[in-house]
């Protein structure tokens, strides 16, 4: 059941994966999820697929705007391919990473370990620190959907010891999810706020909105409901912009339980519906069950 977002840390650049013949169609694919505009990647990844239906990056493109959207199994799909034909340990381990994160969405959190070590195994292999951290990351957020609380906290503390000022924020975030989750929730505000900051600085878009909703959340759970209402609204504004269909579920969902907790039904009944319907348009079945949960007990 979804109660807070966690945050990956993900390979947007990859290096050995854009092949010459190919570059530019497949490039432009990763521009545009640089970018954040992942309708637009998904446009140059499906034709780069088209053209070229064996290539590693436009496969692998193709899988991360799946996800990017929300549309999980269809990521799995083109990313599974990707890995059919990957021959680099480079290419397989962003593959990987990729892999874990689409299953972790999935609530498949055994093939979302499986990968996220296989890629955490490829990166401490190839030296590459900042792979590693985002691999620990990923761990753990794992860890902490299993409600493994205590091993979560043990590889964020890991990934927090290597990571830049940028990829803090992820794991700033997700301690905070852990502090919620204890109901330690000044805590939680304080690391929110602290992934905010960065997030505004580098202009990390996708992951401010994931922090304003989880902040929104955070403020409901302590009946602070006009600072609850102002975080959530302006999560699902950016999130609605980004065009992330799970997180707008997500978005729903919270605010479902504000008017749940506010004692409007009514509203609450409509967010829950919009959430259900949403989780279900994009394979998300264990959040769509939540949000089910949530409505029947709204009887």
């Amino acid at each position: 059941m979804r109660k807070f977002l966690f945050s990956v840390l993900v390979f947007v650049f990859f290096l050995g994966i854009i092949q010459t013949a190919k570059a530019d169609l497949t490039r432009d694919c990763f521009n545009y999820i640089d970018a954040q505009d992942y309708q637009r990647a998904l446009q140059s990844g499906l034709e780069a697929v088209r053209i070229y239906p064996n290539s590693v990056g436009a496969n692998l493109c193709v899988g991360v705007s799946y996800n990017r959207l929300g549309q999980y199994n269809q990521a799995i799909k083109y990313l599974k391919t990707a890995e059919k034909y990957a021959t680099s340990k480079s290419d397989l381990r962003a593959i990987y990473n990729w892999e874990g994160i689409v299953y972790e969405n999935l609530g498949d959190y055994n093939n979302a370990l499986l990968y996220a070590n296989r890629a955490l195994s490829l990166d401490i292999e190839l030296g590459d620190k900042d792979g590693e951290s985002k691999d620990l990351n990923n761990i753990a957020n794992i860890y902490q959907y299993l409600g493994d609380l205590d091993k979560a906290l043990e590889y964020y503390k890991k990934a927090l010891a290597i990571s830049d000022e940028k990829g803090k924020s992820a794991t700033y975030n997700n301690i905070a999810v852990i502090y919620s989750s204890k109901n330690e929730y000044d805590q939680a505000i304080d690391y929110l706020k602290k992934a905010i900051a960065i997030d505004q600085r580098f202009g990390n878009y996708d992951e401010l909105a994931k922090d304003f909703l989880n902040l929104g959340n955070t403020y409901r759970a302590i009946k602070n409901y006009s600072e609850a209402e102002y975080y959530l609204k302006q999560g699902l504004l950016m999130e609605e912009k980004l065009g992330n269909k799970d997180l707008q579920g997500a978005a729903y969902l919270y605010f479902g339980k504000l008017y749940r907790d506010k004692g409007n039904k009514a509203l609450a009944r409509e967010y829950f519906t919009k959430a259900y319907n949403i989780f279900k348009s994009v394979g998300d079945e264990p959040d769509a069950q939540a949000a089910y949960q949530d409505l029947q007990e709204l009887q």
